[in-house]
């Protein structure tokens, strides 16, 4: 398999506190282009968090992760136009339509989408025939497929999966599977979650214990 470009994510260390508690201490994995790490764990145990912390949206109490394109370090602020995710508390808009979902997330990573080809990606994730629908009209399935197709608009060279196969049905876990094949030719990718069917598509495992308190 031909990678047209290398990326590497290493975590060194990593620990995150919530007030008294210990959400994870001393975190150390890496991942580089064309694999992809399940983060796995029982609920509570810092799964959402570790994933925030990657992308660059939280701080970890001690440690760092190191994100490289193409030999070169990247600090938080470089690394996000990298970055694709998919998280359950990703926000949507219910005025909004799924064409303009995608162009208004084009827009903000500094592309341009016509409606051909905002349509074109719809259909990709099985929505076609809903495009241009508000997405308050949407089922939350429905909805997880728009999230995994703003998510890979840009072609992303991390993609960072919380919970992917959350209220999807069995034509929309093949939607995930098909975009992960597709990401292990341009990167890499992490998947948090629970659902054995999910952390079955990683090569390597990285298990948070979780803390009580």
């Amino acid at each position: 398999m031909e990678i047209d470009a290398t990326v590497s994510a290493t975590l060194r260390k990593v620990s995150m506190v919530y007030g008294r508690r210990t959400v994870f201490r001393d975190i150390c994995s890496s991942v580089e282009s064309g694999s992809v790490l399940a983060i796995a764990g029982p609920n509570g145990s810092g799964k959402s968090t570790l994933i925030k912390i990657i992308a660059g949206l939280l701080q970890p109490e001690t440690g760092d992760v190191e994100i490289r394109f193409q030999e070169r370090l990247l600090d938080p602020l470089h690394r996000r136009p990298l970055i694709g995710m998919v998280a359950p508390d990703l926000g949507l808009y219910g005025s909004l339509t799924g064409i303009e979902h995608v162009q208004l997330f084009a827009k903000l990573r500094g592309l341009r989408y016509g409606i051909e080809t905002a349509g074109e990606l719809l259909a990709r994730v099985g929505l076609k025939a809903r495009r241009g629908d508000p997405v308050r009209a949407y089922s939350s399935g429905m909805r997880q497929r728009l999230r995994l197709a703003c998510a890979v608009l840009h072609a992303p060279r991390i993609l960072l999966l919380d919970e992917p196969y959350m209220a999807l049905d069995t034509s929309g876990v093949e939607v995930v599977r098909s975009l992960i094949d597709e990401q292990r030719r341009r990167g890499i990718t992490l998947i948090a979650g629970n659902d054995e069917r999910e952390l079955a598509l990683a090569d390597e495992r990285l298990s948070l214990v979780g803390s009580s308190g």
